[in-house]
C-alpha cells in the first residue's frame, strides 16, 4: 500500500514573517563567520621601510593619478561655471551621494579614502553625517567648517576646524541619537559641489530594539530619486543568493531598478584568499557585473589610518592596499576587463564621473537660461523703443480714454452682475460690510442702534456679494428695518400743542402734523444711513475693476506701457469717480427728504371720515397715519435711489468722465502722466537693457570656452626642446 500523503500546512502571516526573520538572522550569522573566517587568513597591512618602501614609491608614481580628485583645469572651468551660473541667477542642481550599508563594514573607511584623510574616531556612526562638499580655488589644502549644532548647545555657532581635529569634534557630535544630521562644509579646490550622507549602518540583527528606526531613517534618506546611492557591504555577501539578500532588498524598496546605486564591496583581500584558480575568481568577479555597477576595494584598518595624520602617508597605504589586490589577481591571470573595478581609485573615479557627468548634463540648460534671457532683453529694448518713438501727448490721451473706458466697462459688468471680479476675494458678506464701511448700524430718532433680526428676510446675508448685488441686499435690508419701524411714543404734551388754540382745537390737523413730524424724525437717519453705505458699495467698485484689469488675462491683450506706471493719473480718474458717486449720492438724499414736504395733505383726505374728540382718538389717528406715511415713504425711497443714484451710475457716469478725460488740457495731461520723469526713467532703462545685452554677450563667449574645458578637459602635453639646427635649417 502506498502510504498517505501529509496534509500541506498553511502558514499564517506571523509565522512566516517569523520565519523570514529566522531565516535572516541565520544568514547574518554565517556572513559573519564566514567574514571572520577571511580575516583570520590575512595578514595585517603595515606601513612598509626599506626596498619594499622605495618599491612602493616607484609604483605610486604610476598609479598617483587615479587617486587625483579631478584634474586642474577641469576644477577651474568648474569654478567658472559655478560663478557664471551665480550671476545669470541661475542655480545648477547639486548632486547628493548617500552611502549606506551594514555596520562595520567601512562606510566611514570609504569616505575617509575618497577624501584623503580620516573623519571619524568611533567605529560606530550613530547620526548621519552631511557632508557640503564646496569647490574653491583658493583652498590648496582642506578647510572643514563645521555647522551648528542645535542638539547640542555647546555648539550651537558655526566653527572652523582643522584635517587633525576633525575627527574629534565629529565624533563629539555623534554622542547623540537623532536624525538631524551634523553638518560639514567641506571647500577643496579640486573636488566639484556635491553633497555627501554618512548614514548611520543597518542593523542585520532583527531582534535588536534598534532596527527598525535605523532602517527607517536611512530610508528617509535614500528615497529621493535624485540622489545617488552607495552601497557598502563585505566581498563575502556577494555570493548570498538573491532570494536572500536582505540588504539589497532593503535599498530595492527606494530604487527598485539599482539605476541610482553602485555597490562597494569591502574586505576584498580577504575574500581572494579563498580562491586558487583562475576559473574560481573570473567566476567570482562575472556573477555580481551584470548591470549593477560594483566595486571591490580592501581598506586598510581604521585603527591604522586613523594613526596616520599625514596625507600622502595616508594616500599611500590606499595604494599599497591597492597594488596588493591587483598583485594577487595578476598572479591568478584574471580577466583584465574586472581591473578597473578594483580598487579605491577606481570607485573614486567612477563616483566622479557621475558627478561630472550631472553637471555636463545641465550645461545647455544655463546657456539657454542666458541666451532666453538676452531674447527677452532685447524684446523688451524693442518695446521701449517703439514706446519712446510714440510718447507724445496725442499717444497719452488714447491710452488715458482706453483706461477710463475699460474701467467704466467692468463697473457697468459689476452692477448688473458678474463673477469676474472673484466674489470669494473681493465679495463682502453683510458683516464684513457693516465693519468695513465704518458707517455704523441702523439708528432710530433718538439714536438707540436697531437690531436686524433673523426673520426680517434680508437677502443672502451670509453669502461674499459685490456690486449690483450688495446694493440689492442693502436695499431690502433697509426696507426689513423700516417695516419694521414703530412710531415713538406720543404724549399728551405734543397733541395739544399740535391741536392749536383751544378755544377751537383742530385734532384732524394735530393728528397730521404729529405723523409727519414722526415720521421724518424716524426716516431721516435711516435716510443718512443708507446714503453712506450705498455710496461705500459703489465707490469700492473702482478698486475691484483696477485689481481686474491688473490680472495676468487682462495684462496680457495690454502693451507694455502699462496704465499702473502713471499713478497720478490713475488717482486722478479715482477721484473723479468718487465725487461723481456722492454728488450723486447726495442729490438722491435730497430727493428722498423731499418725501416729507407733501405730508400735510393727508388733512384733507381725513374732514369727513374721521370723528377726532379727545386725545387718545388723535394718537390712535396718528398711528394710522404714520403706518400709511411709512409704506409709502419705504417704496418711494426705494424707487428714488433706483432713479436718481443706480441708474445714473450706467449712463450719466460714462458721460462725465469721459468728458472730463478728453477735456483734460496738453498741459494737465502732462503734469498728470509725469512725461519729463517718464522720459528720464526710459533713458535709464534703456540704457540698462543695453548694458545686459552687453554682459549676455560677454558671459556667453566666456561660458562656452569654460563649459568645453570642463566637458572636453585635454591634457597638456610637455613642449619638446627646440633645436636651434633645426630651426635654422627651416629658416
Amino acid at each position: 500500500m502506498s502510504r498517505p500523503r501529509e496534509p500541506v500546512k498553511i502558514l499564517s502571516l506571523e509565522e512566516q514573517s517569523a520565519l523570514e526573520v529566522k531565516k535572516r538572522a541565520s544568514m547574518q550569522q554565517e556572513t559573519l563567520r564566514l567574514h571572520q573566517q577571511q580575516l583570520s587568513m590575512v595578514q595585517p597591512l603595515e606601513p612598509q621601510e626599506g626596498k619594499e618602501q622605495a618599491a612602493l614609491e616607484e609604483v605610486s608614481l604610476e598609479v598617483c593619478d587615479q587617486l587625483e580628485r579631478m584634474p586642474s583645469d577641469v576644477c577651474a572651468a568648474f569654478s567658472k561655471l559655478q560663478t557664471f551660473a551665480r550671476e545669470v541667477n541661475f542655480r545648477i542642481p547639486t548632486p547628493e551621494v548617500v552611502v549606506v550599508g551594514p555596520q562595520g563594514y567601512g562606510k566611514s573607511s570609504l569616505l575617509e579614502a575618497f577624501f584623503g584623510h580620516s573623519l571619524f574616531l568611533a567605529e560606530k556612526t550613530s547620526r548621519v553625517l552631511q557632508i557640503n562638499v564646496v569647490n574653491n580655488q583658493e583652498c590648496d589644502t582642506p578647510k572643514c567648517l563645521l555647522k551648528r549644532d542645535t542638539l547640542l548647545k555647546e555648539y550651537d555657532a558655526d566653527i572652523e576646524v582643522s584635517v587633525a581635529d576633525l575627527p574629534a569634534q565629529i565624533s563629539a557630535r555623534s554622542k547623540v541619537v537623532n536624525e538631524e544630521p551634523i553638518v560639514l562644509q567641506y571647500e577643496h579646490k579640486s573636488l566639484p559641489n556635491m553633497t555627501i550622507f554618512d548614514t548611520p549602518g543597518l542593523l542585520l540583527d532583527p531582534s535588536d530594539p534598534q532596527s527598525k528606526q535605523v532602517e527607517e531613517t536611512v530610508s528617509k534618506w535614500i528615497q529621493p530619486n535624485h540622489r545617488f546611492i552607495v552601497l557598502v557591504r563585505p566581498s563575502s555577501d556577494a555570493t548570498i543568493p538573491v532570494t536572500y539578500d536582505y540588504v539589497l532588498d532593503f535599498v530595492k524598496c527606494s530604487d527598485p531598478e539599482l539605476t541610482r546605486t553602485t555597490i562597494v564591496y569591502t574586505h576584498f583581500f580577504a575574500q581572494l584568499q579563498m580562491f586558487q584558480t583562475t576559473k574560481s575568481v573570473n567566476k567570482y568577479l562575472a556573477c555580481v557585473m551584470p548591470g549593477i555597477e560594483s566595486f571591490f576595494v580592501t581598506l586598510p584598518p581604521s585603527s591604522l589610518l586613523h594613526t596616520i595624520t599625514d596625507p600622502d602617508s595616508f594616500s599611500k597605504l590606499l595604494l599599497q592596499a591597492n597594488r596588493r589586490d591587483l598583485q594577487y589577481l595578476e598572479s591568478l591571470h584574471f580577466n583584465q576587463q574586472y581591473q578597473h573595478h578594483v580598487g579605491v581609485p577606481a570607485f573614486s573615479k567612477h563616483l566622479l564621473d557621475r558627478i561630472w557627468k550631472s553637471y555636463n548634463d545641465n550645461i545647455p540648460s544655463v546657456l539657454k537660461h542666458l541666451k532666453q534671457k538676452k531674447i527677452e532683453s532685447q524684446k523688451l529694448l524693442d518695446q521701449l523703443h517703439s514706446e519712446m518713438d510714440t510718447f507724445n501727448t496725442s499717444y497719452l490721451r488714447v491710452l488715458a480714454t482706453n483706461h477710463i473706458v475699460d474701467v467704466l466697462k467692468i463697473i457697468e459688468r459689476l452692477l448688473t452682475g458678474t463673477a469676474e471680479g472673484n466674489p470669494g476675494v473681493w465679495g463682502q458678506t453683510l458683516d464684513q460690510e457693516k465693519a468695513e464701511s465704518n458707517t455704523g448700524v441702523w439708528v432710530d430718532s433718538q439714536g438707540i442702534p436697531m437690531t436686524v433680526e433673523e426673520n426680517w428676510d434680508v437677502k443672502f446675508p451670509q453669502n461674499k456679494v459685490y456690486g449690483g448685488q450688495q446694493l440689492e441686499r442693502l436695499f431690502s435690508e433697509f426696507k426689513a428695518v423700516s417695516t419694521n419701524l414703530n412710531i415713538e411714543y406720543v404724549t399728551s404734551d405734543d397733541v395739544i400743542s399740535g391741536s392749536g388754540l383751544h378755544s377751537i382745537p383742530n385734532n384732524l390737523w394735530a393728528a397730521c402734523d404729529l405723523a409727519r413730524q414722526k415720521s421724518e424724525s424716524t426716516f431721516a437717519p435711516l435716510i443718512d444711513h443708507l446714503t453712506e453705505r450705498a455710496t461705500y458699495i459703489v465707490t469700492r467698485l473702482y478698486d475691484i475693476a483696477e485689481q481686474i484689469t491688473l490680472s495676468p488675462k487682462k495684462k496680457a491683450t495690454r502693451p507694455r506701457a502699462a496704465i499702473e506706471q502713471y499713478p497720478y493719473f490713475v488717482h486722478h480718474c479715482k477721484d473723479l469717480y468718487t465725487e461723481f458717486v456722492e454728488s450723486q449720492a447726495q442729490n438722491c438724499k435730497q430727493k428722498c427728504l423731499e418725501e416729507f414736504y407733501p405730508s400735510k395733505t393727508v388733512y384733507w383726505d381725513l374732514t369727513e371720515s374721521n370723528k377726532v374728540e379727545s386725545n387718545e382718538d388723535v394718537v390712535e389717528l396718528t398711528k394710522s397715519l404714520f403706518e400709511k406715511i411709512k409704506a409709502r415713504m419705504t417704496r418711494n425711497i426705494l424707487l428714488k435711489f433706483l432713479n436718481f443714484f443706480f441708474l445714473p451710475l450706467q449712463s450719466e457716469l460714462w458721460t462725465q468722465l469721459h468728458s472730463k478725460i478728453n477735456g483734460l488740457p496738453d498741459k494737465s495731461l502732462e503734469d498728470l502722466f509725469e512725461v519729463g520723469a517718464m522720459r528720464d526713467k526710459m533713458f535709464e532703462e534703456e540704457r540698462k537693457l543695453r548694458i545686459t545685452i552687453r554682459e549676455c554677450d560677454e558671459k556667453e563667449s566666456v561660458f562656452l570656452e569654460a563649459a568645453v574645458q570642463f566637458s572636453h578637459p585635454t591634457e597638456e602635453e610637455p613642449e619638446a626642446d627646440a633645436d636651434p639646427d633645426s630651426a635654422t635649417s627651416d629658416s
